[in-house]
Parts: structure tokens; sequence; C-alpha cells
């Protein structure tokens, strides 16, 4: 489950796996982090990096053109210089790579992928070398230079997409899983309270909600439905969320969960309406609104 996004950014303690001694500077993350943690370290990296389009030319990222969703990420960019003129799609298939790594081995920072993967596509289907991490842009794209925050963020986006993609990988086997947990959780009677751990993660959701941080409320609810998977009103609200979030292919995950668990509940028609409603934004990216 890709169990998330925007501006709001932690830095949080990374496990590190050093890549072989010929160059000690490229670190390939561990896949440790949630879906809510990974989308989130997207979002907000995608502020800061830039697309390597060829050696004298990169395209900036706009951080409202992100879109998530369970098969990959797409970028929408605009034009960095007068060279090029134009806004250019980019594509991150989570099947198109084994791994992402961070090498600042150079003057800047880049997250590039295996060399056997392709890291990123545009929409002509030519292969993208590189995503490239700047402090700032002093006159042309060649004085750039990485901080160790700018570091830090670079390796939360490799982190997320390793992340991502093994979640993507994952998540067959995972809705199987919870077919037969909702199908015990539906037979029995009573229906056993909820765990006081995730009690706490949907008191810290209903506060994000009303602090109008709707990421962070998206972030505690999968972190109890992680610990407690047949919880409908967290699926319910994780759906709400995710959508509002424009994460629609994760919205729509949720709320057949939450129709698997409550297949008759009185809003259950109303239900499978969004359903169809996010499927069909899932699969004609459209954006969410106010993005």
């Amino acid at each position: 489950m890709r169990p998330i996004a925007g501006s709001i950014f932690a830095v949080m303690l990374l496990a590190r796996v050093l890549m072989p001694a010929a160059n000690a500077e490229k670190i390939t993350p561990a896949p440790i982090m949630q879906a809510a943690q990974a989308r989130q370290a997207v979002m907000a990296a995608a502020a800061r990096f830039q697309v390597s389009v060829n050696p004298t030319l990169r395209q900036s990222i706009p951080e409202k053109s992100v879109r998530i969703s369970q098969t990959g990420i797409v970028f929408d960019g605009a034009a960095a210089d007068q060279y090029n003129h134009g806004a250019h799609r980019y594509t991150i298939d989570f099947t198109g790579f084994t791994s992402a790594y961070m090498d600042c081995s150079r003057s800047s920072c880049v997250v590039t992928s295996d060399p056997q993967g392709t890291l990123a596509r545009n929409e002509a289907g030519s292969p993208m070398r590189e995503f490239t991490f700047i402090d700032e842009v002093v006159g042309t794209v060649h004085s750039t230079s990485c901080s160790a925050p700018c570091k830090t963020l670079a390796l939360n986006f490799a982190t997320a997409l390793n992340s991502l993609r093994a979640l993507a990988l994952s998540n067959p086997v995972a809705a199987t899983d919870f077919h037969q947990l909702a199908a015990a959780w539906r037979a029995l009677d009573p229906k056993p309270p909820l765990p006081n751990d995730v009690r706490v993660r949907r008191l810290l959701a209903e506060d994000a909600v009303k602090a109008h941080s709707p990421q962070d409320a998206l972030r505690f609810y999968e972190e109890g439905l992680a610990l407690y998977r047949t919880w409908p009103q967290g699926c319910f609200n994780a759906a709400l969320i995710a959508a509002e979030l424009g994460f629609y292919s994760d919205a729509v995950e949720y709320m057949q969960q939450y129709l698997e668990l409550l297949p008759d509940a009185p809003d259950a028609q109303s239900a499978r309406d969004q359903v169809d409603i996010w499927s069909y934004k899932a699969k004609s990216g459209v954006a969410a609104s106010g993005n």
C-alpha cells in the first residue's frame, strides 16, 4: 500500500548502505519509509531538484505538478532557461529500476538509478539520466552547490523511491491478505475495540485535520491502518484525504477496503460512486483541486 506529501518536510534518520568502495559518495538507502513518509519526501524534494535533460540544460519541476500513484510518479516540468520553451512531463515507473541511489561525488548532488534501470522518461519515452539537487543557481546551471540539508533532501528522495517501489511490488500480496483479514473481521460479533495505539493515531489525525494539515492527517491514518488493517473508519477517512491530496489510486484502494469491511454500510453506494470518480481521475491524470 502506498501508505504521502506536501511542502511539510521533516528530516529523518535513514539507514544507509554504502556502494562498493570505488566511490564512497554513492549511497543506496534502504527502503524503510512508510508510504505516507515517502510521498511527503517526494513532494518536499520536488521543490528543490531539477531534471538533467542534457549536460547544459536542466528543467525545474513545480512542486504542485507532482502526482503519485501506485505504479509511479509523474512530474510536469517548466522550462528552466531560454533554450527550452514549454512544459515537459517526466514519469518514474516503479518497475523501471531496481534501486535508486544518491551520488554527491560531483559539484552537485544527484539521484539516479542502478546502471541497468531507467529512473525516469519524458513524454516521448526517452530516458532521463538523473534528478539534480541544488541550493542555488547563479547565472547558469553550472553554478551549483549542495549543502548538508540538500544532501539530506536527496537521500530522502532516493529512499522514498525505493520504498514506493517496494510497496508497489508487494501490493498484490497485501491485497490478498486483506481479503482474508476482512472476511475474518466481518465474522466477528461483537467487533473488537480499537487498539489504543490506533486510537492515538486517530486522535493525531483528527488534530492534524483541525490544523489544516492533510498530509500529516493521512500519515497518521496510514500509521493506524498499518497497525490495525481492519479499521473501517480509518480506511474511509484515509480515502477522503488521499483524494483531497490528489492520490486517487490510494483513495480508491482505501475506499474499496472500507467497502469490503462494511459492504452494507448506509453510505456504501456513495462510496462506490466515489471509487468510480477517483478511478477515472487516476487513469486520466487529473490533478487535485487547487493544484
